[in-house]
């Protein structure tokens, strides 16, 4: 009995959730549910940013930057219009490039765990963190960027090619284990 009524609330709180309104029809793809903070539970991916980003600019997560990379992904994946299919067929893709988009935030990168190779190049990224789980990463280049902080690549053990060139990066240590690192010598200064 008890468990009838947990299902029915959970359901109806699904259904109710102003997140959820617009996929009402794919039930699949309505899975957050918010807790008492107004935060969803457990990790973002591109699929949560780009719903967010159907709702408009400035909704919830959805900054200009993550707008910005949420739409070139959907046009990457040729499904301009349904978030649910650009996931699905970008998280199967190993190649991306997202060279000279002018995008700060790369977020809505974190779960394409596929990636083999990824070009972030000439962009105004700060922070690599969304990238520690993209384990298969091969190539990363993230050169002409603002970056200074290269810790979250130390868990990327298949990384064998990295470009790194005109950062403020001033700390090597956390690539140590990667073959291949371009731009070393070639750092800014703040």
């Amino acid at each position: 009995m008890n468990q009838t009524i947990l299902v029915f609330f959970v359901f109806f709180f699904i259904l109710s959730c102003d997140d959820c309104q617009r996929s009402i029809q794919s039930l699949g793809a309505c899975y957050r549910v918010k807790n008492v903070s107004g935060s969803p539970p457990g990790p973002w991916n591109f699929f949560n940013y780009c719903m967010d980003c159907e709702q408009g600019e400035n909704y919830r997560e959805c900054t200009p930057s993550i707008n910005l990379l949420v739409n070139t992904l959907k046009n990457i994946a040729e499904q301009p219009n349904s978030c649910r299919d650009a996931y699905d067929k970008l998280n199967s893709m190993k190649n991306l490039d997202l060279e000279n988009l002018g995008v700060s935030d790369i977020r809505p990168l974190a779960g394409f765990v596929l990636l083999t190779r990824l070009n972030l190049s000439n962009n105004s990224i700060q922070d690599l963190t969304p990238l520690y789980k993209l384990r298969n990463i091969e190539s990363l280049t993230i050169d002409n960027n603002q970056i200074s902080d290269l810790k979250p690549l130390a868990s990327l053990e298949s990384l064998n090619e990295l470009d790194i060139e005109n950062n403020n990066i001033s700390d090597f240590s956390p690539v140590e284990h990667v073959p291949n690192v371009l731009g070393k010598e070639n750092q800014t200064t703040e």
